[in-house]
């Protein structure tokens, strides 16, 4: 089964809804470039529907996102009476097509221990293109609000509302994407990950952290590598020198006393390890943003 990913910012945006009912003998009408992307969520009957080669049954509290630039067909006529929402939505970003996988950590680049302290930094928002909705009533609310906001069009407010009405479903579809259990190693670099965090003011060591975790710090050191990109004490350095650019941005802290706040007992040690990571020490970094 294939998910949909969307790069954010920007996030999807919400078009338009509707509400629709399809007696037994008709069908949902077939489309090829429809230019946006349409999700279906039925609330009693069943849609019969292909897109390319794959053919979905979508039943009562399921949902289907049908995609932009492909066409899709009705494989059979209702043969219950079939109530359904529609909704239009799409993106200016960039989005594809990938396949279920197993649980994934996000990639160093993109983990809290990395991110830019200035910058747009881009994550990922993932659906299923089909799925079983975890809690129905939650969607059925928000698609009903968004019925109900179609009647206030005229109002310079309802956009922003419908758009955070939509950003509801897109968390329920979310949240209805299957993830396979993690395996000990992603576990392990997790686990290592938020130690890590909660002790970064402190002087954490390899010993402590394997008795913590009750692993090997050779083994916690392949699961980090392998998940995050970096050992944990280059987690450790990174995260300290993040913390710490908050700092230099946000307060008037001598850089001594930086340094002593984020874990480092030295300051000239700090200054090192910090030009390392953002290629300028950290007085000068201060100076760039006044």
């Amino acid at each position: 089964m294939k998910n949909i990913q969307f790069t954010a910012p920007p996030l999807p945006h919400y078009i338009i809804s509707g509400r629709d009912l399809i007696m037994p003998g008709h069908e949902h009408p077939s489309r090829r470039n429809l230019g946006v992307f349409d999700l279906l969520y039925v609330l009693e009957g069943t849609l019969y529907i292909a897109e390319e080669q794959r053919q979905y049954e979508v039943r009562q509290g399921q949902a289907l996102i049908l995609s932009p630039n492909l066409a899709h067909v009705t494989t059979k006529p209702c043969e219950v009476p079939t109530h359904y929402f529609w909704l239009h939505f799409q993106t200016t970003g960039a989005w594809q097509h990938v396949e279920q996988h197993d649980y994934r950590l996000p990639p160093a680049n993109i983990d809290y221990a990395h991110i830019s302290t200035m910058d747009m930094n881009p994550f990922t928002i993932e659906l299923p293109i089909y799925a079983t909705i975890k809690h129905p009533s939650h969607m059925f609310e928000a698609m009903e609000e968004l019925s109900r906001l179609r009647a206030l069009m005229h109002q310079q407010s309802t956009r922003w509302q419908q758009q955070l009405v939509f950003q509801e479903i897109v968390q329920q579809l979310a949240n209805s994407v299957e993830k396979e259990p993690r395996s000990q190693a992603a576990e392990c670099a997790e686990l290592a990950a938020d130690y890590l965090r909660q002790h970064y003011q402190d002087n954490v060591t390899a010993k402590e952290l394997g008795e913590y975790l009750n692993f090997h710090p050779v083994y916690i050191a392949r699961c980090m590598k392998k998940h995050f990109g970096s050992s944990p004490m280059e987690y450790l350095h990174r995260y300290r020198v993040h913390q710490a650019k908050l700092l230099l941005l946000h307060t008037n802290h001598s850089i001594a006393r930086i340094a002593e706040e984020v874990g480092f007992s030295q300051a000239a040690y700090f200054s090192t390890i910090f030009t390392k990571y953002e290629g300028l020490p950290p007085r000068a970094f201060r100076q760039s943003y006044r």
